[in-house]
């Protein structure tokens, strides 16, 4: 009767901490976050000392994982947690059947572990959201119980995991431009004066680099706009090789570009707009050759009026282009000369 009762509380436990994981994950908005809430919910429900979580596309394939270990946590050597892996990295997992929850005796006695728990996510059509992998150091007592809270768990994380997930695609498609995948327009100008007024509240440097793409007017009629659209597709894959992790690049409108560098020297923003330039310059595009001309603009070095920025840095870009074009023109240059 005592071991019922003893089994029996530990199961309330088990309800309660499962709703309050599911009550902190469905209140999360950052994607990360989320993930992070997820693994750790799952280990201290299952009990598990190491575990990755690995998130999938719309294909089934691997786009990001976490993971937690303990120290010397053999898991990762398993031969069968290998093979796991392997497959859902490579193959994704569409093709890989697996019960709701599924344990592996393969390996017993090879590597040291118990059982190999694989426990997919899946969303309201059935296709695969993420897969959680996670190794038992001991054989996990199976009852009926301790599955239907494993199976609220799934399905609750799942909706929660899913609606974010398709929150955080709405939310990148009014911000993103659909031809390029850089920022558009609308998110520039928001992020842009987002960093003017931390300039105006705190000592901090900040770049603009106006680009535009040279003749493409020509480039498009001479080929045609299919052409041209991929010319901007190449350029959005240069420019994101070609920033640094805080710069914001954004298709400000047709063939042009913005660059936001937040916390960045002069001399480093003249740097990374050449980097650029170069970049164009020596990329091989179809038809012929295209190259670049750029503007820059830096606070407090060119302006101590903040909102002039933009105006000086595409004041720059103009002279570039008046100058003959593939070329990087500061500010500087024009106000001095003035």
């Amino acid at each position: 009767m005592m071991n019922k009762y003893k089994e029996l509380l530990k199961i309330n436990e088990k309800l309660t901490q499962l709703h309050w994981i599911v009550a902190q994950v469905a209140g999360e908005n950052d994607l990360n976050t989320m993930h992070n809430l997820i693994l750790n919910g799952f280990m201290q429900i299952a009990e598990v000392p190491g575990c990755h979580f690995i998130i999938l596309d719309d294909n089934g394939q691997p786009i990001h994982m976490v993971k937690r270990s303990i120290n010397d946590n053999p898991f990762i050597s398993c031969a069968a947690y290998q093979k796991i892996l392997k497959h859902v990295n490579t193959i994704g997992l569409q093709d890989l059947f697996l019960p709701d929850t599924h344990f592996c005796r393969d390996c017993q006695g090879e590597c040291g572990l118990a059982m190999l728990q694989i426990l997919p996510l899946y969303n309201k059509h059935g296709n695969p959201l993420a897969v959680l992998l996670a190794q038992h150091q001991n054989h996990p007592k199976k009852s009926e119980e301790t599955q239907m809270i494993l199976e609220l768990f799934t399905i609750q994380v799942s909706l929660a995991l899913e609606n974010a997930m398709l929150n955080k695609k709405f939310e990148n498609l009014s911000i993103t431009d659909a031809l390029t995948g850089l920022y558009n327009h609308r998110y520039f100008a928001e992020r842009l004066q987002k960093e003017i007024n931390l300039c105006s509240f705190m000592p901090k440097q900040l770049c603009l680099i106006m680009l535009d793409v040279d003749r493409f007017k020509n480039y498009n009629d001479s080929f045609g706009h299919p052409a041209g659209d991929q010319v901007l597709k190449i350029m959005s894959r240069i420019f994101i090789k070609n920033i640094g992790p805080k710069d914001v690049v954004a298709r400000y409108g047709g063939e042009e570009f913005a660059f936001i560098l937040p916390d960045t020297t002069l001399q480093e923003s003249i740097y990374r707009a050449e980097k650029i330039r170069f970049a164009v310059e020596n990329t091989e595009f179809p038809y012929r050759p295209v190259t670049a001309s750029l503007g820059i603009a830096h606070y407090p070095a060119h302006t101590l009026q903040i909102n002039e920025l933009l105006q000086l840095a595409d004041k720059a870009l103009y002279q570039a282009k008046a100058a003959g074009r593939n070329r990087v023109v500061v500010a500087s240059e024009i106000v001095d000369g003035s």
